[in-house]
């Protein structure tokens, strides 16, 4: 028995690699941490395939993608079709939609992005307040509870070349850190929403 086991463990090992990963479903997300905090926390149940076991210290990969609608409101704030060309952070050519979907961070605005978003109009007065170290509670202050739609709206125009997003905002990377599961896994799985 145990060397079946053994057998179908080090099948699924061989079978997905990072370039050919396994796809999983979420079957549970429940968050965590309070409401108005800064940070989120969730407990996420994926599905595995039947004979997958994990452990404590097996990894697992969360591929996030941001939602379609903040896509489309970030592209219609921008003014950009989606459909333009950029090269992602690998030097890949994609469409800007991709790039906004899978590979940009559009959700929670950074001062980071604020400030790199500033370099690209330095004479915008409104933008100017937001940036410096002398600015650093003003910037704070104005990047809570908002996202990278809401800058690109309130100072529209800035970007006038699709590529300079790559410079503005952050990689789109999950923070994950697995757990070891309190009882055996059987089946779990999942993908964290996007935004």
């Amino acid at each position: 028995m145990e060397d079946q086991k053994d057998q179908q463990s080090t099948g699924h090992a061989s079978k997905y690699t990072r370039n050919n990963p396994f796809l999983s479903t979420v079957t549970y997300n429940r968050l965590l941490t309070g409401e108005g905090s800064e940070k989120e926390t969730r407990h996420v149940e994926l599905t595995i395939e039947e004979g997958m076991t994990y452990t404590p210290g097996d990894a697992v990969g969360i591929i996030p993608e941001n939602r379609a609608i903040a896509v489309a409101e970030a592209l219609e704030a921008l003014h950009f079709t989606g459909r333009e060309r950029v090269l992602d952070h690998y030097k890949v050519e994609i469409s800007l939609e991709e790039a906004l979907r899978t590979r940009l961070g559009i959700g929670k605005l950074s001062r980071g992005s604020v400030g790199q978003y500033a370099k690209l109009a330095p004479t915008i007065e409104g933008l100017k307040c937001l940036v410096g170290p002398e600015n650093k509670a003003r910037a704070e202050e104005y990047c809570w509870g908002r996202e990278f739609v809401d800058l690109a709206t309130d100072f529209p125009r800035v970007v006038t070349d699709p590529q300079q997003l790559f410079n503005v905002l952050q990689r789109l990377t999950p923070a994950c850190t697995p757990s070891p599961p309190a009882k055996p896994c059987t089946r779990t799985t999942s993908r964290p929403p996007s935004g």
